[in-house]
């Protein structure tokens, strides 16, 4: 993929994300989450947002191709951090005498740095930040470069006022003759929120951020790819913000009676209690304990947490996928249950209660 050029100054892009509301079996709709604040210092100036940030250095190397070149039209530094909004990544043009700074001036990249994101850690870059042009429509934009048949791209939310995830450059000056005087290099600022990390709002079909996502590659101020010859950790690895999910109480019964359940759902397993769930349905001749949990996701825009997995029902294996959902009262509360054996139940509570935290 090669970096598109842009004919305006410096760019100042934001990406906003929307979020669907579940409904319930009551037909309530949960309220949804409050928008994250806006992210801290994301202006195009490596400012004192980024102090006790230790940069990681492509160097320039010349004219290379292949995922382990360096800098090739100049030098940059890599910035990353996380706080418990956003993830953070910016690129600082470094230009010195020799390189090709004003070759990227005149090819509009020294305003932008494609970013990859790999949300599993398991197999290569899951998510693409694109503000030279994505693999859709040629705009900028983000996107999922695994889906099939064809990327899956989000364009419609980049805006001025977006809230969600912003991308903001300057392009610097470029170098008099002989390097004198010397050019100023552009920045490149990127803020993700973990809500579209999380949540992939915009359908992206991306896997989703459990605990950790990795800053794999960065394409920055040239078409070379940067981020190989760093090992692993390529630009760094941030842990997600931790949340709990815990269900206890009881529902009608699929047939008579009461079930009761209860589930704890920790965001990440930091050492903790695993993820569980228990559940018995005495007029259904249902009594369920998982095994193996095997997905969690805790959605704040629709104020629901999701277990998938695997357990036994009376014994017997199944599979099974847990719905419980947030409304902000016992009575509006919701808890679903399926299992893989024909056994579904859903309602609203009757005691108990659903609290993500």
């Amino acid at each position: 993929m090669q970096l598109k050029r842009f004919l305006s100054a410096p760019i100042f892009v934001s990406l906003s994300v929307t979020s669907a509301l579940a409904i319930s079996p009551s037909g309530a709709t949960p309220a949804a989450a409050a928008p994250p604040p806006l992210p801290t210092g994301v202006d195009g100036v490596i400012g004192s947002e980024w102090n006790g940030v230790t940069p990681t250095l492509v160097p320039f190397t010349g004219d290379c191709v292949g995922d382990a070149c360096g800098g090739q039209l100049v030098a940059f530094n890599v910035y990353t951090r996380a706080d418990a909004n956003y993830l953070y990544v910016a690129a600082q043009a470094l230009p010195a005498a020799g390189d090709r700074w004003n070759d990227a001036i005149v090819l509009g990249n020294n305003l932008l740095a494609n970013i990859y994101l790999d949300t599993d850690l398991k197999d290569g870059s899951d998510l693409l930040i694109l503000p030279g042009g994505d693999d859709c429509m040629g705009l900028p934009g983000y996107e999922n470069p695994n889906s099939t048949p064809n990327p899956t791209c989000n364009e419609t939310h980049f805006g001025p006022l977006g809230t969600s995830v912003y991308y903001v450059a300057t392009g610097g000056t470029p170098e008099g003759p002989n390097n004198s005087p010397a050019g100023t290099g552009g920045v490149a600022e990127m803020a993700i929120s973990w809500t579209v990390l999380q949540n992939d709002p915009d359908h992206l079909g991306f896997p989703l951020v459990s605990c950790l996502v990795n800053v794999r590659l960065l394409q920055a101020f040239g078409n070379n790819f940067s981020g190989a010859q760093f090992g692993a950790t390529r630009f760094g690895t941030f842990s997600a913000p931790s949340r709990e999910a815990d269900a206890n109480g009881d529902i009608h019964g699929k047939k008579d009676g009461n079930a009761n359940f209860h589930a704890h759902a920790p965001k990440c397993q930091n050492g903790g209690t695993d993820p569980s769930i228990q559940s018995q349905d005495p007029g259904a001749n249902m009594n369920f304990q998982s095994t193996q949990v095997q997905t969690v996701l805790i959605n704040d825009a629709i104020n629901t947490v999701t277990m998938t997995g695997t357990g036994l029902d009376n014994g017997n294996p199944v599979t099974f996928t847990m719905v419980a959902t947030d409304f902000g009262s016992t009575g509006l509360d919701t808890f679903q249950l399926v299992l893989s054996d024909g056994y579904a139940n859903s309602g609203n509570l009757l005691d108990g209660t659903v609290a993500l935290q």
